[in-house]
């Protein structure tokens, strides 16, 4: 400390990424904000590669073996997901500040797994919630005379109450409908882990503010998504073009698309939440 009495106190401030740093409503960012959410999330990437990418892969085998716990396999990789996506922003949050990423990141969440539980429990009743809206709209397609046909595995369908155009149409529409209500649902649990685990934000409350920070940036979000495709196009026709360069390719974009894709979201949190 300096023994100048005019000289301005100085504190030490935590980066504005920092854990528990204040966070405020989500903000609207320019347009172009979303181009840089990309490029920035990949330079982010870069800072740990290794790492992030063995987070990927260790995350993989978590998958699996819990996906072999029989009628509870599926179920649990659905209610944790919300726990190893928090896991995944704590190592870019280190990576972030230039600290040690490290396996325990991709754990640390399930210290306190309970609200990240909720976020889950929520996230598997919009999926059940979806799934049921589909197959209401396939059996009405189907009609009394499909679902007896298929049921007692009749070549010809009963009474003639199945007419395939009809049916295709219903289960289009139910298809459509489906997609169109997970597209919210999708905003709101985007940023959900993150307020939930960093910001001890109730999980009901960091839904909305998810869903509220992605309509106050609906045209950043689509120019972010525009990067996406044309990325996942160019590696699509090199793959398809080249056999063994685009192969390889292939594979390596899978092995970092995870933890990129992840680091782009973590950038936009930065712009909409923190700065």
């Amino acid at each position: 400390m300096s023994d100048n009495p005019y000289q301005s106190p100085e504190a030490a401030m935590p980066p504005p990424e920092a854990p528990g740093a204040p966070w405020h409503e989500p903000s609207a960012c320019p347009a172009g904000r979303g181009s840089n959410w990309f490029f920035d999330g990949w330079k982010l990437f870069l800072k740990s590669p290794g790492m992030l990418v063995v987070l990927v892969l260790l995350t993989a085998v978590c998958a699996l073996v819990v996906v072999w716990i029989p009628f509870l396999g599926g179920l649990l990789i659905t209610l944790f997901t919300p726990h190893f996506r928090a896991g995944f922003y704590l190592a870019l949050q280190h990576a972030a500040n230039d600290e040690e990423v490290s396996i325990s990141d991709l754990f640390a969440p399930l210290q306190k797994p309970v609200p990240l539980l909720v976020v889950g429990a929520l996230y598997l009743a919009s999926l059940l919630v979806l799934g049921l809206i589909v197959g209401v709209f396939a059996l009405g397609g189907m009609g009394l005379g499909g679902m007896h046909a298929m049921m007692s595995m009749q070549p010809g369908m009963a009474a003639g109450d199945f007419h395939p155009a009809t049916a295709g149409l219903t289960m289009l529409l139910g298809m459509l409908i489906a997609l169109a209500l997970w597209i919210p649902v999708l905003m709101a649990f985007l940023f959900a882990p993150i307020l939930v685990f960093l910001h001890d934000v109730e999980p009901v409350a960091a839904l909305k503010l998810s869903f509220k920070a992605c309509m106050r940036n609906v045209t950043p979000f689509l120019i972010w998504g525009l990067v996406w495709l044309v990325a996942l196009i160019v590696v699509g026709l090199i793959s398809a073009f080249i056999p063994i360069v685009g192969w390889l390719l292939g594979i390596a974009f899978a092995l970092v698309a995870l933890p990129f894709y992840a680091a782009t979201i973590y950038q936009a949190w930065l712009d909409i939440f923190i700065r």
